[in-house]
């Protein structure tokens, strides 16, 4: 066969696959019934499997400005505390590799030391791949919601945050740009 000729039948082949569908198994079980939590909110959706934030995961957060500039707000001795935040491990690529979403926690006592984190209507979420040994922070949306999404881009799943106020409603597309996620389409629905 003719190289031009095996390029048409590729880029067909995948036309294919894209339009019906591709079933992609992110490190869940081979039946495909995932366990893990793809949907994240400010409010109305727990986590379903909460986890420790790992001592590597906060040395990275850490040195972050949205928390440098909350621990200093917060006088917490200079360094955010492990306490502050809760995480939910996923899969963002095909590898058995575990990613962590990384939000506030909902701390009990009343003023929490990381209130900072909190907006009226939003607060802010990380997503923190593990690269070998260590992590890397690759995004950080101030937002209502978070969703891990099944499609992909340079073989990590896109992810969609979303906010609402009184006057529209917002959704932006993130996608892995092969080092971070980067913003790909914002849209805004008036109210």
């Amino acid at each position: 066969m003719n190289p031009v000729a095996r390029f048409v039948l590729r880029f067909v082949l995948l036309a294919v696959l894209f339009t019906f569908g591709i079933n992609v198994n992110f490190g869940g079980p081979a039946d495909g019934k995932s366990s893990e939590q793809a949907s994240f909110a400010m409010e109305g959706i727990p986590l379903s499997h909460p986890v420790n934030l790992p001592n590597d995961a906060l040395r990275v957060l850490r040195k972050n400005a949205t928390i440098l500039s909350c621990s200093e707000q917060e006088q917490s001795g200079g360094e955010a505390q492990e306490k502050w935040f809760v995480a939910s491990e996923i899969h963002l690529t095909t590898n058995s590799q575990v990613d962590l979403v990384v939000m506030p926690r909902d701390m009990r006592e009343k003023p929490s030391a990381n209130r900072c984190l909190f907006n009226a209507h939003s607060m802010p979420f990380w997503i923190l791949v593990k690269q070998g040994s260590e992590y890397t922070l690759v995004l950080e949306d101030n937002v209502q919601t978070l969703k891990v999404l099944r499609t992909v881009s340079h073989e990590f799943r896109d992810i969609e945050t979303s906010s609402s106020d009184l006057n529209a409603s917002t959704k932006w597309l993130y996608q892995f740009d092969g080092h971070r996620y980067t913003l790909s389409k914002k849209t805004s629905t008036p109210r």
